[in-house]
């Protein structure tokens, strides 16, 4: 008997009610992840479009996307828990690369990039990677089968991976109730998801209504916590997005204030020095205005004193030319007197008797004597 035929046996082996269960939790399943699917495609409207998912890999990744806040992985021989996923200044696009805590401090960082605080975690023990670049602890070192030969199932995550199986259920969503196989890798899922051992998984024959409520609150919770973490990523993301936009602009602002600010600066300051460049060549020019006019008020007194002593010296040299002159008039009348008076007395002297010679030799002394004087008095009036 194949592998397939043993697979629809068992199914139709199961009950009812087990199919029925396991229908609706692949549909809930379903719709959980087209509801995350509409929140990250609402918040990343502006981006470019996702790219299609990888398939599951041979070493146990899952899918990007898929990972959980504390979900136990490999990242390149390195055990560590998932720390962030989300989007990021570097990776727009939800789920491609996912924050790692690592165990060991051989990390990069400690949950801050480019400024951005993503998660906390201790020095050099954290980093980014792609999610399918990681795989599951719990994949490492067990891996759960749906039979033995040629049938084996893929390996799947055991223990907290329940996203990792999602896909699966959703892919088997569609078709009908009754030939939905129940592997034993849903059963680990079922076994996960109740917190069941994983080697318990094939002793349980069907769900019962608490497992169902109990299958349904935690997926419910799983899908809401995934929407509120990426949510939360994304308000995250946006707020240092618009932080540093906000700084960009302020600073951008600010220079353009600046540079105004300086133009303003430059343009008072250029018309203040022109203001008072003109103002002190006005004040020059009176200055010098008045200057000019003091001194030329100066000189004309200076010349009208000078014409005025001019003047004064013509007037009074003439007056003393005046006075030498007339003197020079008199001595000359009383010289030609005294020669005419000598010229009589000669006349007398020779023509007249001794006594009356006497007389004349007495007035030509005393004559000689006023004549004497006379020269005096014209000598010095001369010189004068």
């Amino acid at each position: 008997m194949s592998g397939s035929e043993r697979r629809t046996v068992a199914s139709h082996r199961l009950p009812s009610d087990a199919r029925r269960v396991r229908h609706s939790l692949s549909s809930l399943l379903c719709s959980a992840e087209a509801q995350l699917r509409k929140t990250s495609a609402a918040s990343a409207a502006a981006l470019p479009p996702p790219r299609p998912p990888p398939q599951h890999d041979a070493a146990g990744g899952a899918p990007p996307g898929l990972w959980s806040l504390g979900d136990r992985v490999l990242c390149g021989g390195e055990r560590g828990r998932v720390a962030f996923v989300g989007m990021t200044m570097r990776c727009r696009q939800p789920g491609d690369f996912v924050g790692v805590e690592l165990d060991e401090a051989v990390g990069e960082h400690d949950g801050e990039v480019d400024g951005v605080r993503y998660f906390t975690a201790r020095p050099r023990s954290a980093l980014f990677v792609r999610a399918e670049e990681l795989v599951a602890e719990a994949a490492a070192a067990c891996t759960c089968s749906s039979g033995t030969g040629s049938s084996a199932a893929a390996p799947m995550p055991c223990g907290g991976q329940i996203a990792a199986g999602a896909a699966a259920s959703c892919a088997q969503a569609a078709e009908p109730a009754e030939a939905l196989p129940h592997t034993s890798s849903e059963r680990a899922l079922s076994s996960a998801m109740l917190g069941i051992p994983a080697g318990e998984a094939e002793a349980i024959p069907s769900l019962t209504e608490t497992e169902k409520v109990d299958v349904v609150l935690k997926l419910a919770m799983a899908a809401k916590e995934v929407a509120v973490r990426n949510a939360l990523a994304q308000a995250e993301v946006e707020k240092a997005a618009a932080v540093r936009a906000a700084v960009e602009e302020a600073r951008e602002s600010a220079e353009a204030e600046k540079a105004i600010a300086v133009r303003e600066a430059v343009r008072e300051g250029r018309a203040e020095a022109e203001a008072e460049a003109a103002a002190a060549a006005r004040e020059a020019r009176e200055a010098a205005e008045e200057e000019k006019a003091v001194a030329v008020r100066a000189a004309l007194a200076q010349a009208d004193r000078e014409k005025a002593l001019a003047v004064q010296a013509a007037l009074e040299q003439a007056k003393a030319e005046r006075e030498v002159a007339v003197l020079e008039a008199k001595n000359l009348s009383l010289a030609e007197k005294v020669a005419a008076v000598r010229r009589a007395m000669v006349h007398v002297l020779t023509e007249a008797s001794p006594d009356k010679k006497a007389a004349v030799h007495a007035v030509m002394e005393a004559v000689y004597v006023d004549s004497a004087k006379l020269s005096a008095i014209g000598g010095s009036a001369t010189d004068t």
